[in-house]
């Protein structure tokens, strides 16, 4: 868990440097049980790496461009709910 955590300090940096900070990107981790996906949660969270974690296997219900996309909106909408609480 300490070099995964290790390894989205480093995607923080790095991406935001990046030419892609201009275009919104982010990762998707995806591991293939719910506990690895809990374990996986808990190292990247409060790293300001543009992480997200998914549970997803070859035997999933949801494909992996389902899971980007969901991502990707969840993204957008904390966006727009951060920009609507800012102070004026």
């Amino acid at each position: 868990m300490k070099r995964l955590r290790e390894k989205a300090v480093r995607y923080a940096r790095e991406i935001y440097r990046s030419q892609f900070a201009e275009h919104d990107a982010f990762v998707v981790l995806a591991v293939p049980t719910a506990s690895r996906a809990r374990l996986a949660y808990r190292a990247v969270q409060n790293t300001g790496a543009p992480i997200t974690v998914a549970e997803w296997s070859k035997g999933s219900i949801n494909s992996p461009l389902a899971i980007v996309t969901d991502m990707a909106d969840q993204i957008v909408g904390r966006r727009l709910m951060e920009a609507r609480n800012r102070p004026a």
